[in-house]
C-alpha cells in the first residue's frame, strides 16, 4: 500500500485551537516545559496578541530538519504530532502513534525557532529497493522474498525540538507480514501500533503454531521476533534517542516475511519468517508483524513514561497520516 499523499503546509492567523476531530480520541495532553535561548523577560508577553496554526504531513526527506518560526511573544503552543505507519503486507500494518499536548516557552524579543520532523509511512509488499522510510528515526526494512519486498517496512517517528532540547517524538508503526500455503493473510502477523509503551508485533500462525513477532521499543530497542531454525529472526530495534526499527527476517525465495519494526525514541524489533516444514511443505510458510517504536515526552520520569497516549486497536486501514500540527 503506498503512503497516502497529504502536502499542506501553511501558518495562518487564527484564534482556532486543535479540535478533537483532527485527532483520535483518548489521547492524553502533556505540558513539556523549555525556556527558549534568551530567557530574558519579555514586557510584551502579557500582551502577545499573535494567534496562528501551523501544520504540515508531507513526510521529511530522509531525518533532515525543517523549521518553523514562532512569534517570541508566544509563551504557549499545543501541539499534535502522529509517526508514521507500516507497510502493508497482507496482515495489517501498525498505526504511528498520536500524541498531542502543550509546549511552554518563555518569552523571547526574537522568534522561537522550531525543528520538526515527519515520519514517513512504510513501504507496502510487492515493492522494491532500499527502505524510503524517513522522519526522525527510520522504519526497518520488511523481509525479502527473491529481492522483493515480502514484509512490510515499519513507519518513521514524527518528532519536534527546539535547540538542543527534544520535546517530543511519536513512534511509527510496526509493518506487516506475509505467508503462504494454508495461512491466511490475516493469520499473518500484525505490526504494532505506536504509543509510550510500544505496541509489539503479533506472531503469524499455522494450524495451531505461532512464531514470534518483533517487540515495541521500550528502554531499549524492541527485541526481533526469534525463530531456531527453518527461518530468520527479526533484528532488534536501535536505542535512544533515535532508535531505527529493526529489519524484518526472510525467508529466501520463499513467502513470509516479517515486518518491519516502527522507528521511534527506541526502534521496534522486526518480525521473524517461518517455515515450519521445509521438507514436506516449503511453500507452507508465515511472518510475524514488526514492533512499533516507542514514542517519548519530556519531562515523563521513565521510558517508557506513564503517559498514555494511543491505543493499539486501529491498525486496520486507513491509517492516521502522519503529521505535526502547532496552534497558538
Amino acid at each position: 500500500m503506498q503512503e497516502e499523499n497529504h502536502e499542506h503546509t501553511s501558518i495562518r492567523n487564527s484564534t482556532a485551537r486543535v479540535g478533537r476531530r483532527t485527532l483520535v480520541t483518548g489521547a492524553a495532553w502533556t505540558v513539556p516545559v523549555i525556556a527558549s535561548a534568551v530567557s530574558t523577560p519579555f514586557a510584551a508577553a502579557s500582551t502577545c496578541n499573535e494567534h496562528g496554526s501551523f501544520e504540515n504531513s508531507t513526510r521529511s526527506t530522509g531525518n533532515i530538519a525543517r523549521t518553523v518560526q514562532i512569534p517570541g511573544c508566544v509563551t504557549k503552543i499545543d501541539y499534535a504530532l502522529i509517526g508514521g505507519g507500516g507497510g502493508d503486507a497482507g496482515g495489517y500494518a501498525g498505526s504511528g502513534a498520536i500524541i498531542r499536548g502543550t509546549i511552554t516557552l518563555v518569552a523571547s524579543p526574537t522568534p522561537h525557532v522550531l525543528e520538526y520532523w515527519v515520519g514517513g509511512r512504510g513501504q507496502g509488499r510487492g515493492t522494491t529497493g532500499a527502505s524510503a522510510s524517513s522522519g526522525w528515526s527510520f522504519g526497518g526494512a520488511g523481509g525479502l522474498r527473491s529481492g522483493v519486498r515480502d514484509g512490510g517496512d515499519g513507519g518513521g517517528s514524527s518528532a519536534i525540538r527546539i535547540g538542543s532540547t527534544l520535546l517530543v517524538v511519536a513512534g511509527g508503526g510496526g509493518g506487516g507480514a506475509n505467508g503462504s500455503g494454508s495461512v491466511t493473510p490475516t493469520a499473518a502477523g500484525t505490526g504494532g501500533s505506536g504509543q509510550l509503551n510500544a505496541g509489539g508485533g503479533t506472531g503469524g500462525r499455522i494450524g495451531n503454531q505461532t512464531t514470534s513477532g518483533g517487540l515495541g521499543g521500550g528502554a531499549t530497542g524492541g527485541v526481533g521476533g526469534q525463530v531456531s531454525s527453518n527461518g530468520q529472526s527479526g533484528q532488534t530495534g536501535g536505542n535512544a534517542p533515535a532508535g531505527n526499527g529493526g529489519v524484518g527476517g526472510s525467508n529466501g525465495q520463499f513467502a513470509g516475511g516479517g515486518g518491519g519494526g516502527g522507528g521511534g525514541y527506541t526502534g521496534g524489533g522486526g518480525g521473524s519468517a517461518w517455515r515450519p516444514d521445509p521438507v514436506n511443505n516449503p511453500g507452507n510458510t508465515v511472518g510475524s508483524g514488526g514492533g512499533a517504536g516507542s514514542s517519548f515526552i519530556k519531562g515523563a520520569a521513565t521510558l517508557p513514561g506513564a503517559i498514555g497516549t494511543y491505543s493499539a486497536t486501529d491498525s486496520l486501514p486507513p491509517l492516521p497520516v502522519a503529521t505535526v500540527k502547532l496552534t497558538w
